[in-house]
């Protein structure tokens, strides 16, 4: 058996507010995700994962193959959570 340990890994917890109608006017619901982003350092390239957690929802987007490390990776997370709440 092979494994891999993911080294650099940062959480980030990122609000995201969710707007929807209601009686004539709007509601407005903040979703707290904490993002986790993890770094593997292969020898010929590097890997890089994230994962996200809303826990007063009890919402996981599980750990996903991600394109790069930094402001990047962070916004495909960020991303991949708006995508979620907009189906719910």
């Amino acid at each position: 058996m092979e494994h891999k340990i993911f080294h650099d890994t940062t959480t980030k917890l990122v609000e995201i507010e969710k707007t929807k109608p209601f009686n004539g006017g709007t509601w407005t619901d903040i979703w707290n995700w904490d993002i986790s982003i993890a770094v593997y350092k292969g020898e010929t390239e590097d890997t890089f994962k994230g994962r996200a957690i809303e826990a007063k929802r009890g919402v996981v987007i599980p750990w996903m193959e991600i394109s790069s490390d930094g402001d990047y990776s962070l916004s495909e997370m960020i991303e991949e959570c708006k995508k979620y709440m907009g189906k719910h």
